[in-house]
């Protein structure tokens, strides 16, 4: 019977020794990161008969038990890919809106303040009388203009670019974080039941990883944990399969960017988390969004403008309208509106069937003869069957304009037109109803199809008096006509853009992108929030506190003490039987 109570009191002494190293190993870490507090798990070992009694054995130490909740943890990580997301996103659209610009109490920003000087500008053309110095005013703003459109646009791409370069840097550092996850995960099958602490270094590599991206982790019976984004399995047991970037960019110049395994190129798509954001960012929301847009209602302008302009003429006869558009050797026999015309496939805003009407002036007597030469772009052949064969080409067009008394046209050597007036003659533009002058840059005031292409045309800023400003209506000429028609764009709604004028489409751009900032601050602030707090709930309940493991450390001394004392007692009794038997 002295046996089993020096046993009784040989369990009470390795139960408090244990506890006073589980308790002193959570005091040690209390301040480390991601540690999970252990708890020692007791219970009475079953008893013993004894007569009609039964009596106990003393205390078993079941297990040390890691205090975490794994569905609390599996929603702290969601929490986590969401804040991710939610701060990449509200970063980059602050950014984005403080570089576009916020409205001052005119309701002006930086570009669309230029917008108005230059409105103003051919505004002022309107009323003036058409001097050196309007006309020089007309050039400078439009100069000006471009310039900060070229600006903007490269300020943009460059936040574009950097979406890139970061979605780059992030993936390399997933691809890190998935070969320590796929290293601890092989540790810790090997450890078994000792695993505790590679469970926490685990745990926090998943922590950063759910920053990267939205992670299932799924945990097999023998501790080790398989990883997914959505259905796509990343790493199990001791594997990585890696994920990889792939950028590629089509023959015009579109980019697309992806996500991959590396093994085998399995596709994934990243719903959230940094490198979800990034990846959203690069299809359609934030610098790329912002900067088709600026192309957009640039090309718009450039087009509008041109149209316009194409149609005048200056003060000063001209005896030659050049081209700036530069038509490729094989699509010069091709229909302009044929498919297969590279050089015009790209068009946002197409020439339609219509017609030109060239004014030829004899500059000495100061005769002259009006001349309408017939655009056909209408798809069809002469038998009604669609088909291009007999619309209107660049060479079919050199041959109607060579055609027409004292006239002349060619190609320069980059496929330039050149209309050119006879000796002693001038030509000009009185009408074009189809659009082609301003498709072939006949005529035009601005260069370039974008922002990041868009300027004056040279000859028009080395030569103010080459300023068209005046058009020709039923035989007559309409000083400043060409003005008022560019400076009613400030405010005409364009089908184009959906019924708003240039200025106020790029104004909705502007609003659009602040207000989609503010509701990534607040998505953010939300996301935080929610995160704030499952991590508050689970260092409730895996985080160490001090004062309940100092109260253990007392209660596993005074065990340790009392078991101790227990057996000494015992001790002495045995010495005392032992000492009767004698």
């Amino acid at each position: 019977m002295l046996n089993g109570a020096l046993s009784i009191g040989r369990t009470g002494l390795t139960a408090s020794q244990l506890g006073l190293n589980v308790s002193g190993n959570n005091v040690a870490n209390a301040a480390t990161p991601g540690f999970t507090r252990q708890r020692m798990d007791l219970a009475p070992l079953s008893e013993q008969p004894w007569g009609r009694f039964r009596i106990g054995r003393g205390v078993d130490v079941q297990g040390i038990r890691r205090m975490a909740d794994e569905g609390l943890q599996q929603r702290l990580l969601a929490a986590t890919s969401s804040q991710g997301a939610a701060d990449t996103n509200s970063g980059a659209l602050a950014d984005l809106a403080n570089l576009i610009g916020t409205f001052d109490r005119n309701g002006n920003t930086a570009l669309t303040a230029e917008f108005n000087r230059f409105f103003d500008a051919w505004s002022n053309l309107t009323t003036g009388t058409g001097g050196a110095d309007t006309r020089g005013t007309v050039i400078t703003r439009g100069s000006a203009l471009a310039q900060s459109l070229r600006s903007l646009r490269s300020d943009i791409a460059s936040r574009a670019s950097n979406v890139e370069a970061d979605l780059s840097a992030a993936v390399t550092n997933a691809n890190g974080l998935l070969s320590q996850f796929a290293t601890l995960n092989a540790q810790i099958v090997n450890a078994g039941a000792s695993a505790a602490g590679l469970i926490d270094q685990r745990d926090q590599v998943l922590a950063q990883l759910a920053n990267l991206m939205d992670i299932t982790p799924s945990t097999d019976a023998n501790g080790s944990m398989s990883l997914y984004v959505g259905s796509t399995l990343l790493a199990s047991d001791g594997t990585s399969r890696g994920i990889k970037l792939d950028i590629n960019t089509d023959a015009s110049g579109n980019r697309t960017v992806a996500i991959s395994t590396q093994d085998n190129s399995e596709s994934i798509t990243p719903a959230a988390g940094r490198i979800g954001a990034l990846l959203s960012q690069t299809t359609g929301t934030g610098a790329p969004a912002a900067l088709a847009r600026l192309d957009r209602v640039t090309g718009e302008l450039i087009y509008q403008v041109n149209r316009a302009y194409s149609q005048g003429a200056p003060l000063t006869p001209v005896q030659r309208l050049s081209g700036v558009t530069e038509v490729a050797a094989p699509d010069r026999a091709l229909a302009i509106n044929d498919p297969a015309n590279n050089t015009f496939a790209s068009l946002t805003n197409r020439p339609t069937s219509g017609a030109i009407t060239l004014r030829v002036r004899n500059d000495t007597t100061g005769q002259f003869s009006e001349v309408s030469i017939p655009i056909d772009l209408d798809g069809l052949t002469t038998t009604g069957a669609p088909g291009f064969t007999d619309d209107t080409s660049v060479n079919s067009l050199l041959a109607s304009l060579n055609a027409v008394p004292n006239l002349s046209a060619t190609l320069d050597s980059a496929g330039r037109l050149q209309i050119n007036a006879g000796p002693g003659s001038s030509v000009s533009v009185t009408s074009d109803t189809s659009g082609i002058l301003t498709t072939l840059g006949v005529n035009t005031y601005f260069i370039g199809t974008d922002a990041a292409t868009i300027n004056v045309r040279a000859d028009v800023t080395a030569n103010p008096a080459l300023l068209n400003v005046r058009t020709i209506a039923n035989g007559s000429a309409v000083d400043n006509g060409v003005s008022k028609i560019i400076a009613e764009l400030r405010t005409k709604g364009l089908a184009s853009l959906g019924g708003a004028s240039i200025l106020g489409d790029w104004s909705s751009v502007i609003q659009e992108t602040g207000v989609q900032a503010d509701a990534a601050a607040t998505a953010g602030a939300t996301a935080k929030a929610v995160a704030d707090n499952l991590q508050a709930q689970r260092d409730a309940v895996s985080g160490v506190s001090l004062d309940e493991e100092a109260i253990n450390l007392v209660l596993y001394q005074t065990q340790y003490q009392a078991s101790a004392r227990y057996i000494t007692v015992v001790q002495d009794l045995t010495q005392t039987l032992l000492g009767l038997i004698r």
